[in-house]
């Protein structure tokens, strides 16, 4: 008699081998409703409170830029420590309505149609977290300065 017929009659005699259910199809989020963005909503707040709260300032060199459907990202000079030396994008948070507008109003049409060929830069004081995978800065300081645009491959790093 072959082992395999009776290591597998006593794995059905003891129970050892009983078929469970199939697993349950995800239940169905609408990400599009007012009450799932609501409840994202909250879970960011409390969050981004946390991580104000736990008062390790940061000062960082980001490039500033802006997205259609995103709006106003941080492009970091120095690398992401678990990346490959690439420069990584945040998503800021600002400490007041006072500092957005400080970068909206950088970031209009008119005031970048003065400094085409440029880039602007922001030398922030703040506080690095994340949330649901996405990396953001809670901005409580800002220093904004327009820079000649340097070409690809050669940005310095300004902390060596």
């Amino acid at each position: 008699m072959r082992p395999w017929i009776i290591l597998s009659a006593f794995a059905f005699s003891s129970g050892c081998a009983s078929i469970s259910q199939p697993p349950q199809p995800p239940i169905a989020s609408d990400f599009n409703s007012e009450d799932f963005r609501q409840r994202l909503a909250v879970k960011q707040n409390a969050a981004l409170k946390a991580a104000a709260a736990s008062g390790s300032e940061v000062k960082r060199l980001f490039i500033v830029g802006v997205e259609m459907h995103h709006g106003i990202f941080l492009t970091s000079l120095t690398p992401y420590p678990s990346d490959i030396g690439l420069p990584y994008h945040v998503m800021p948070d600002f400490v007041n309505d006072d500092m957005q507008a400080k970068f909206l109003s950088a970031m209009s049409q008119e005031a970048m149609s003065k400094h085409v060929g440029q880039r602007l830069m922001c030398e922030c004081v703040g506080v690095e977290w994340s949330f649901h995978g996405t990396n953001r800065f809670f901005v409580r300081q800002a220093e904004l300065r327009w820079e000649q645009s340097a070409p690809a491959g050669d940005v310095p790093d300004p902390y060596s």
